[in-house]
């Protein structure tokens, strides 16, 4: 509760967007920490192009391009390669529910969310993914 004026000066202040406190804190200790965090990037980066391109081995899947910490893989049946992939220990999300917007949603059928796998993990993620799409 306050005067429109002070509530409107505040407003003002505020980002467009909301910035979590964990997600501030995680920023700050990176920009300490600079070199740690770029070898870090480095490594992931080349474990992304490495998944990637294992995954590129199987034709019944579309990967789509990604600068982020997963891919968004098309796959012959999103509902049926998940559960496959539950039952075996491989979290993934589909893709499906991750917008609210019904074109989105359509759009988004058939698509599972993996994220980039260590490399200790990535022969059992890729191998369990291509098992995904071809068990009937």
């Amino acid at each position: 509760i306050s005067s429109s004026n002070l509530a409107e000066q505040l407003q003002k202040q505020l980002l467009r967007w909301p910035v979590a406190h964990i997600s501030s804190s995680a920023a700050l200790r990176a920009l300490k920490n600079r070199e740690q965090f770029k070898e870090r990037r480095e490594v992931y980066i080349k474990q992304r192009s490495l998944f990637k391109e294992r995954l590129a081995e199987i034709p019944e899947i579309t990967i789509y391009p990604s600068e982020t910490n997963f891919l968004l893989l098309r796959v012959p049946d999103a509902g049926k390669s998940k559960q496959y992939l539950d039952e075996h220990g491989i979290k993934v999300a589909l893709g499906s529910p991750m917008s609210r917007y019904p074109e989105a949603q359509e759009l988004l059928k058939s698509t599972l969310r993996v994220a980039i796998p260590s490399p200790d993990d990535t022969d059992r993620v890729v191998g369990s993914i291509r098992e995904s799409v071809l068990t009937k």
